[in-house]
């Protein structure tokens, strides 16, 4: 007869190790409750096997130790109520692992022990109800602490006292010195090569049938509660992710990164990298994760700014593709780019996530209620047209959008222009001189200007030189270079001409359009034509200033160099240069050069007017008459005027 306390879930399953099924038993002598156990699982099947192996082994003990998992459900039932109860068991029996000394033990005839141990663990129980338990085939009585100090209850072939209370172990009195009983030195190489390989073997299949974060939590709990050898989790799948999913503890760089809760909500998609949420963990785990990482002994990493660029860029990428918008149908939401830009501000990584497309661009919507949002690249050229209260005309931005800047409109609030102005541009004078240093200063500073002075209108050029009349005076050199190239400038070569666009590295001089200087006769060379307003930024620029008197002389001696090209144009100017002579009189250069120029009609040529008489001298009219020695003439010059000529 076999009595069995019902209460005590050890007992049973450490008692059903040989048995399938214990019929009802109750004694009117005994205090017990009548009860039931019957187990379910193939017990008859792996009892077989195992014992078979064993006898095979058992001759010489070279061949590999034997193993044999069993699953096993308890069904008790105690007056009609039926309870249920799933344990993982493992019996494990040494074979060719064991040392040298342990060997000779286990052939000691003497001794006559088999080097067996079992190890058990409840599937469903709660951890805090179990106590692990010491068996020798039966339980030790519960006199003291017969406790394993693990999760498991441990069988074995230990030598035991006479009473069967106890283990054979040393006293006080002889640890440290030489052992010689080998019931002692048999328990203790039991305890230390055979139960560490059943209780790994254990911890293997428990976690391959759990899925649950409680059970696999007490193993791990357990495994690194010696902070000394976090090394005993490798190769097992105990490593929560915050899929919800397992993974195992690897040497190799199959990086899974540890991140806080705010992390692993922003980089959605990518939770089968990143460990379980901590919130989910609890603190003592995350603690043990924590140390694992920090020891880098396995794959864990804990997430740095480097690390969160990419995560980052990836996660933009997998959710919203190449050319990611964020709308009210989309993977991301509104409310996710909002808390990634609080996360970024808070952590300072604005500076960090500079190649991730990040930056928010309002296409339709307010910021209030957005209804379409680009995701734009940090790294590229970014002007802010509104700000505050300052806003930038829209031909200027025109203007540099063909330069290739990113104009956004505006920023949200949630984008802090104090927190972000490094990375921006705004609509100030410093910043916008600060950006056209810049892209001057930049490798494709040519192929910009080449684009610019293909693709911009000429209202939205007028814009930019309005603009840069306003604040010349705090150019840069490198902006002023840039600025020479581009096309923003008229060129002409008549002071009525609407002109041609050109750049100051091609047309250097320039003339206010507002001096008197007569239509219908072309510049010696094109000049930039300049109102008072842009006079100052023309000269900041390097541009020089062609003065009247310049223009007149030029003009006088090119008609005496071209050979006559402009002749048709020379009556218009001297007629221009006698009724303006009061400008010039004082200007011997002019006098002289005018003085030979071939600008008077006689008889059927042109004649200087040192080679006349004067007309107005009616003597000299009935002297000369029939010879051509006098100008014809429609108006009535005044002989000094003519005389100076």
């Amino acid at each position: 007869m076999l009595l069995i306390d019902p209460q005590q879930s050890s007992d049973k399953v450490n008692a059903m190790v040989n048995l399938e099924d214990i019929e009802q038993l109750e004694h009117k002598g005994l205090n017990a409750e009548a009860f039931w156990v019957a187990l379910d699982g193939k017990l008859k099947q792996s009892r077989a096997k195992f014992k078979e192996k064993i006898k095979l082994l058992a001759s010489d003990y070279k061949g590999e130790d034997i193993t044999v998992d069993i699953q096993v459900t308890i069904r008790t039932t105690i007056n009609g109520i039926c309870e249920c109860a799933q344990w993982q068991v493992v019996n494990y029996f040494v074979g060719n692992s064991a040392s040298s000394d342990f060997k000779r033990l286990i052939l000691d005839e003497d001794l006559g022990y088999s080097p067996y141990v079992g190890v058990a663990s409840p599937l469903n129980e709660a951890k805090t109800r179990f106590e692990g338990h010491v068996f020798c085939f039966l339980p030790l009585p519960r006199e003291g602490s017969r406790l394993t100090g693990l999760p498991v209850h441990v069988n074995g072939f230990f030598a035991l006292s006479q009473n069967r209370h106890h283990l054979k172990w040393e006293t006080d009195e002889q640890k440290g010195k030489k052992i010689d009983d080998k019931n002692i030195l048999w328990n203790k190489y039991l305890i230390k090569e055979a139960l560490p390989r059943a209780y790994s073997r254990l911890i293997q299949c428990v976690v391959d049938v759990s899925n649950t974060l409680d059970k696999k939590e007490t193993f791990l709990t357990y495994l690194c509660s010696d902070g000394r050898y976090y090394q005993k989790v490798e190769g097992l799948e105990l490593l929560p992710l915050a899929s919800g999913g397992w993974t195992s503890y690897k040497s190799q760089r199959d990086v899974v990164y540890m991140c806080t809760d705010e992390e692993i909500e922003i980089l959605k998609g990518l939770e089968k990298i990143m460990v379980m949420k901590p919130s989910s963990l609890g603190t003592p785990l995350s603690h043990h994760l924590d140390q694992i990482c920090s020891n880098d002994l396995f794959q864990i990493k804990k997430l740095t700014a480097s690390d969160m660029r990419q995560l980052l860029e990836t996660t933009i990428t997998n959710q919203l593709g190449t050319n990611p918008r964020i709308t009210q149908n989309s993977k991301l939401s509104f409310a996710w780019l909002h808390h990634t830009w609080k996360y970024i501000i808070e952590k300072n990584y604005v500076s960090h996530v500079k190649n991730v497309h990040i930056v928010p661009v309002l296409t339709t919507g307010t910021w209030v209620s957005p209804e379409s949002v680009d995701l734009i690249l940090l790294s590229n050229m970014l002007l802010v047209r509104l700000s505050n209260k300052d806003e930038l005309p829209e031909g200027l931005c025109r203007c540099f959008e063909n330069m290739g800047v990113k104009v956004i409109g505006s920023l949200p609030e949630w984008v802090p222009r104090e927190k972000v102005k490094a990375h921006f541009f705004w609509p100030s004078q410093k910043s916008i001189i600060a950006l056209l240093t810049k892209l001057g200063t930049t490798e494709s500073a040519e192929e910009t200007t080449e684009i610019f002075n293909a693709r911009c209108k000429w209202q939205d050029k007028c814009v930019l030189t309005a603009c840069l009349a306003k604040c010349h005076h705090i150019l840069t050199e490198e902006a002023i270079e840039f600025l020479t190239t581009l096309t923003i400038f008229r060129a002409i070569s008549t002071i009525e001409d609407t002109g041609t666009d050109t750049a100051l590295s091609n047309t250097s001089c320039y003339i206010n359009v507002k001096e008197q200087f007569p239509e219908g006769v072309h510049f010696q060379n094109p000049c930039i034509a300049a109102d008072s307003s842009k006079e100052a930024l023309l000269s900041t620029l390097g541009a020089r200033k062609l003065e009247l008197d310049e223009l007149v002389l030029a003009t006088l001696n090119g008609f005496q160099t071209e050979g006559g090209q402009n002749a048709n144009e020379i009556p218009k100017f001297m007629d221009y240069l006698i009724n303006k002579f009061h400008l010039f009189q004082t200007n011997p250069q002019i006098i002289n050069s005018a003085s030979n120029i071939p600008f008077l009609r006689a008889g059927n040529k042109r004649c200087k007017a040192s080679d006349l008489f004067d007309p107005s001298d009616c003597r000299l009219q009935h002297l000369l008459i029939g010879d051509a020695l006098l100008p014809e003439t429609k108006k009535r010059l005044s002989n000094e005027k003519v005389r100076n000529s």
